[in-house]
Formats: structure tokens, sequence, C-alpha cells
């Protein structure tokens, strides 16, 4: 079962950490608070890391418990604040200003200004459930006829009043990511309702919260909270205030790495392998790939018919090297360099070639007329590209009326022979349905439309 409280909690403290890294509070930095909310958790931890804090209070109760925490005090109101200009670093008004009479809140928010080089404005958000609005405004209403105020307000307002004084305005907006289940919403009702009747609400407000509160569709939202950070020009912004809001015990510690634990999910364990600690290893082709160890493409397997590279050897040691030198016995053997049968089949001495014969220039023709073709000779080994027999050209030029290989009428032959045909590679485009038996050096062929190995939303050409 899920711990609400605890994750509530754990909510809760995000929250915090978030704000008070917005806020950037740093050791040796003069800080001035605008009253001492929260019970003066804020005000109590910027002091512990060092922060020189300072805090504008007129109540005297409060006041005498600052001067019993050893905090400085200023006695007096935010609308006149007894310093001079840019006396601080950062002034932080946190949940100060909705307790404030709004038409007090320019003259305020230009003081700040200053007698701060940064202002901290933290604010609620005003609640977003038709219960919590309903709240919020009978405490509102309850609070005005007592003399006091509580209004909340969105993020633009407390912006432009900013905007006014400095240059630039950072705003942020923290909100809870999880709703409180049903019984969360009564008891927090009930919490509320017990402190407006410390306070002596009316008990109308009173009644009408608690039927309310007893409607099954009633939902509580958690209050968001802003954070806005007034600069002036060109001032540069931290991204972080370094430190922690609250120090986690040890009993919160272990909670944590607990539920993290059991909600962290399991990785699925490798498949076992019989007699092998690793991942099965893949035996290359054997001729091929002991001729290619360091090739820039993978190994791939011969053509069907043809014949494997040679290996060179290694019977013994090289000229001029002693047999002391070879590596001892059990040594796993050094790969050799990259196409290095290659190199040695090269290296071995070739018998001489015989000079190919010249041709014999023909005669000039009389008259300009093109001279009759000589019989060409013998074609070397590899000389025609692809392997494709010669052809005579045809006389005067005339293009041969059936290119490319079609046959031509009355069983003349060709001059080109068939396209792209390899005589002794039955398969010349690695078209098998077997995959051991496709070549390629690297090229991934495209099947085209209607070919059988085609996928679904395969294009030809990459179209």
């Amino acid at each position: 079962m899920l711990d609400y409280a605890y994750e509530f909690q754990r909510e809760s403290r995000r929250i915090d950490q978030l704000i008070w890294d917005a806020m950037s509070l740093v050791r040796g930095e003069r800080v001035l608070f605008c009253g001492f909310a929260n019970d003066g958790q804020w005000v109590k931890r910027a002091a512990e890391i060092g922060v020189d804090v300072s805090v504008i209070e007129s109540d005297e109760a409060k006041l005498a418990e600052l001067q019993g925490l050893g905090i400085a005090t200023l006695r007096g109101s935010t609308t006149l604040i007894p310093a001079r200009d840019n006396s601080f670093d950062a002034i932080v008004a946190f949940h100060y200003l909705h307790e404030i009479d709004p038409t007090f809140h320019t003259q305020i928010v230009w003081e700040l200004a200053r007698v701060g080089k940064r202002i901290v404005i933290v604010e609620p958000a005003p609640p977003a459930d038709a219960l919590g609005k309903r709240i919020s405004e009978l405490y509102s209403r309850a609070k005005y006829e007592a003399g006091a105020f509580e209004e909340y307000r969105s993020i633009d307002y407390w912006r432009k009043l900013l905007a006014m004084v400095k240059a630039d305005v950072l705003m942020q907006q923290f909100t809870f990511t999880r709703l409180a289940p049903r019984f969360a919403v009564e008891e927090t009702v009930g919490l509320i309702l017990s402190a407006m009747e410390v306070e002596q609400m009316p008990q109308a407000y009173l009644d009408e919260l608690r039927e309310l509160a007893r409607s099954p569709e009633s939902q509580l939202s958690p209050l968001s909270r802003f954070v806005l950070v007034a600069l002036g020009a060109g001032e540069p912004v931290r991204a972080s205030a370094g430190t922690l809001f609250r120090e986690e015990t040890f009993e919160e510690q272990e909670q944590r790495l607990t539920i993290a634990a059991a909600m962290a999910p399991k990785p699925p364990a490798p498949p076992p392998v019989p007699g092998v600690p690793g991942p099965a290893p893949v035996a290359p082709p054997p001729a091929y790939a002991a001729s290619m160890p360091g090739a820039e493409f993978p190994p791939v397997l011969p053509p069907p018919g043809a014949t494997p590279l040679p290996i060179a050897a290694r019977a013994g040691p090289p000229a001029g090297q002693s047999p002391a030198a070879q590596p001892p016995a059990g040594t796993p053997p050094v790969p050799a360099a990259p196409f290095a049968p290659a190199a040695a089949a090269l290296a071995q001495p070739q018998a001489p070639q015989p000079a190919p014969p010249q041709p014999v220039p023909p005669a000039p023709a009389p008259f300009g007329m093109p001279a009759t073709p000589a019989a060409a000779p013998p074609p070397m080994p590899g000389a025609a590209p692809f392997g494709v027999p010669a052809a005579p050209e045809p006389a005067f030029g005339i293009p041969d009326p059936a290119p490319f290989g079609v046959p031509p009428p009355a069983g003349r032959p060709a001059p080109f022979g068939q396209p792209f045909a390899l005589p002794e590679d039955p398969d010349p485009f690695g078209l098998s349905p077997d995959p051991e038996e496709r070549a390629g050096f690297g090229w991934n062929w495209e099947p085209p439309e209607g070919h059988p190995d085609a996928q679904p939303g395969d294009e030809p050409f990459g179209r």
C-alpha cells in the first residue's frame, strides 16, 4: 500500500529545495527578509549556511524571538525601510506580500528595489480546484472583515510590479505532481477549519466549508509556488544555491533508499550460454576473414565458385631472426597486418610476361574514305571491362540498331553482349535467397518494388 503521508512529505520537501535553489542565497551575502514567515525556517536556514541575515519586522513578539536567535532586526515597515540604497545583496519577501493591503504593493516593491540589488518574491498561486477556490474566498473575506488581508495573485501580477523597478525578471512555478486521496482531503479541510475556528472566523463560513468537504466529488489540490527574481541589467544569475534547504536524517535516508530500490525496474537477466561465461563469439568465415584482419569493412563471403585468397603460412622465423626471438609457447598469436597475405603473394617472384603484340597501323584510305578495319588482336585477360567480349565497330560510325544487347531481328548478335552479365558468377548481385551466398563489400542492396525481399515502406532509389 502506498504511504501517502510519506509521498506528500517527500513532494513537499522537493518543492522546498526547488524554491531554495531559485533564491540562490550563498555564504557572505547581506540579505534582508521581510517578516518572519513559516516559523522562520527560511531565515534560520540562511543564517546556518553563513548568510548575513537581517529581518525587518514590526510585531513585538517576533522581534523578541529574533533577538533570542541572534538574528539582526530592523524595526519598521517595508513601505519605508530604514536603510541606505543598495545596502543588501538581496531582499526576500517570502509569503509576505499576499498578507499586505494591495494598495501598498507598488510602494513596497519600489522600496525593496531601492535598498536591495536583487529582489526575491515567493508567493502561493491561487487555488485551481473548486473547493480550494471557495476556501480561499471565504478565508480572504473573513480576514478582511477582521482588518487583515489574505489574497493570492497570479504570477503576471507580481511580474508587472517587478518589471517597473528592475530590468530583468525571472519567473518559475513549482507544482505538486500528486493529488491527495479522498481521506487526505477530509483531513486537510479539517485542519483548515480548526485554524479558522482559532482565528474566530464566522460560523456560517465554517458550516459551508464542512458541507463542501462532505461532497463525494470534492478534490483539493496542493498550492503551487511562484518564485520571481528581479535584477538589474547585466547582473549574473546563479543557477542554484549549492546547499540543501533541509538536511536528511538517517531514518529518512533509509526509507528513501528502500522505496527507491523497491520501485526500480529489474534489468532482464541475459540468457545463459552453456559452457561460455560471456556472449557466444560469432566465428567469421575462415578463408576470407583470416585474410582481411583490420579491413575497413567486415569480412564477406566469396562469390559462388570463387577461389579463396591465399594465406601465408608461418612455418618458421623470418629471415635474419633467430629462433630465440620467437614468442614462447602458449602466447596467443599476433594477428597479421591488414592485407598481409596479398602482400606476401605479390612478393613472390613472378615469371616474365611476354610483351603484347603491337597492332599494325592500317594504310591510309584514298580519298578520305574510312579504312577497312583490321583484324583485332585477341583480347588480353582483364582488358575488356566486366569480361564483356569485344565486338567489331559498326561501319561508318552508324550506331547499332539494337543497343545494350537486345537481340536484333534475323539473329544478329548484340554488339555489347548481354547487359551487365558476368558469365563466371551465376548470382552477380547477391540475389540468392540464402544470406550466406549473398555478395557485397560494405554495400547494402535495397530490393526494388515488387521483389520478394521487399519490405513494407521500402522505396526504390531512396525516394
